[in-house]
């Protein structure tokens, strides 16, 4: 339960920092096709410039991801962010949580519990997962998934939600367009997670 509470409101702080901008609701179509993640292999260095995008490695190697801006732990509490740098309605997050006990691990790798508190637990009432998408990762379980904000049209949000090991992340695109939720950028952030530990 401290788990599932701690992420909750992890992903709460984070998601209420980029509530802004407008765009009319909609839900993009996703591949039908189960995406997968990276196996880890741990970059040579923290930041490697990959053109406007960069490799960035977590401090305590817990993770690594492209993104086009800088990530930071702003709280110094493992949530990571930074805002696109060619339009500020783009947000790009990891929320990583650590330290799960064996039997919040056992709870969570059981595919319907693991659905049902992403669906019921993970974000507040206004806040609902549209789709929802297995995702392959050895040795672990993930999920991913579309979120909108049924108070605010402006509050489009595309997710993984993964547990390895005693490690859980959400690793998440924020939006005011939901059409930016399937561009090129989206999709390579996404697909460059990889868990490390």
């Amino acid at each position: 339960m401290k788990f599932i509470v701690s992420l909750a409101v992890s992903i709460l702080s984070i998601t209420c920092l980029w509530t802004c901008g407008s765009a009319p609701p909609s839900v993009p179509s996703s591949n039908s096709a189960s995406p997968s993640v990276p196996s880890p292999t741990p970059p040579s260095n923290t930041t490697t410039a990959v053109g406007k995008w960069r490799v960035y490695t977590a401090p305590d190697k817990s993770f690594s991801v492209e993104v086009p801006c800088d990530l930071v732990d702003k709280y110094n509490i493992h949530e990571y962010s930074c805002k696109g740098e060619d339009d500020s309605s783009l947000n790009f997050f990891v929320v990583f949580v650590l330290n799960m006990s064996d039997a919040e691990r056992a709870k969570m790798t059981d595919e319907r519990k693991f659905e049902r508190f992403i669906k019921e637990d993970l974000f507040p009432p206004n806040r609902r997962v549209t789709k929802m998408v297995p995702i392959k990762i050895e040795n672990g379980i993930g999920r991913e998934i579309l979120v909108t904000n049924t108070t605010d049209s402006d509050d489009n949000e595309r997710a993984r939600v993964l547990i390895v090991g005693k490690s859980c992340y959400e690793v998440a695109f924020v939006s005011t367009d939901p059409k930016d939720l399937e561009s090129a950028g989206t999709e390579r952030f996404l697909s460059s997670f990889k868990p490390l530990q």
